[in-house]
């Protein structure tokens, strides 16, 4: 079909306004405090992007995807933005949190780890009563935020929330490129339980690469 002004509507509706994202960063927005928003497959370091500019990876895993320079605009440091991700277990994981801890947030990858920041939990008591036993969130085998024994054995709805107070030291290679994970101190048990548990976790991943 040729083109022309009848069919000018029609070319401006499909039109694909910007090139795909590449290493080199492409701008979306500019002020005269810098770029305010960008994009591409190379998270930026150095001068030109604003305070506060936002980058969007398009290639980006889970928890990569948005950054925001907090450095400035001689100096730029981006770090990823907080993500979140909604996990729920059914009865039957719940009561086998101690032997198969459930996993959060996968492991971020080469040179990357995982910062946990909070996590609120819902029981959807269901049934009948689980058996009391405490909790925590884990990168490895060490706690970042816990859970009481009573949060899991309550016998109607009940919220959680389990901030972040760990202070954790170990060789570089404990943390980077490992799973956030919940688990329980022992099997628990409720024959007539059909309780879930939902768990909204907050995070960030860091890259050291």
């Amino acid at each position: 079909m040729s083109r022309s002004r009848y069919t000018l509507a029609f070319d401006m509706h499909n039109m694909v306004p910007a090139p795909a994202g590449v290493a080199t960063p492409k701008v979306i927005f500019k002020s005269e405090d810098g770029i305010l928003r960008c994009y591409g497959t190379t998270v930026p370091s150095g001068a030109g992007y604003a305070k506060g500019c936002k980058f969007i990876k398009v290639d980006g895993a889970a928890g990569e995807k948005r950054w925001v320079n907090e450095g400035d605009a001689t100096t730029a440091a981006f770090n990823a933005e907080i993500h979140y991700v909604t996990v729920t277990l059914t009865t039957a994981e719940i009561k086998a949190l101690k032997t198969t801890p459930k996993v959060l947030v996968a492991a971020p990858g080469a040179g990357k780890a995982i910062e946990y920041i909070s996590c609120y939990g819902f029981l959807d008591y269901s049934g009948g009563a689980l058996s009391a036993q405490a909790g925590s969130i884990k990168i490895g085998t060490m706690s970042q935020g816990s859970f009481a024994s009573s949060f899991i054995s309550a016998t109607a709805d009940r919220v959680l929330l389990s901030h972040s107070g760990a202070e954790n030291d170990d060789a570089d290679t404990y943390f980077i490129n490992t799973a956030l994970t919940f688990q329980l101190n022992a099997d628990v048990t409720g024959a007539d339980s059909t309780s879930t548990l939902t768990l909204k976790v907050s995070y960030r991943v860091h890259d050291f690469n």
